[in-house]
């Protein structure tokens, strides 16, 4: 995987910053394109996962680095949001996603 951000791509507010390549572990024929340097080439090659090379295109300055990993313990639900909020009437605790209280019976009141 190979990200590009040249600043002629960019916002104005940041037409300064330099080229930067986010070199992920890829096949020795895409990496000759990347480096000239054949200990560069298998170095690449052989990272491990969620590791990657940056490259500073005005300096030529590399970077390591180590992504985060991003597993969790419990599944997130994604069908609606788990937030609770309070009815604005009598205060009973309820979904986000509910319709009217169930304790007061209120409908339609609109959270901030």
């Amino acid at each position: 995987m190979l990200a590009d951000h040249l600043p002629n791509n960019l916002f104005e507010g940041v037409y300064k910053l330099p080229s930067i390549k986010v070199i992920f572990r890829s096949d020795k024929d895409f990496l000759q394109y990347i480096s000239n340097y054949p200990e560069e080439q298998d170095d690449l090659a052989n990272q491990k996962n969620r590791r990657a090379l940056i490259l500073d295109g005005v300096n030529a300055r590399k970077f390591a680095i180590h992504t985060i990993d991003y597993s969790y313990q419990e599944q997130i639900n994604e069908s609606g949001s788990s937030r609770k909020i309070h009815c604005p009437n009598c205060k009973e605790l309820l979904e986000m996603s509910a319709k009217f209280c169930h304790k007061c019976g209120i409908i339609n009141f609109k959270f901030t």
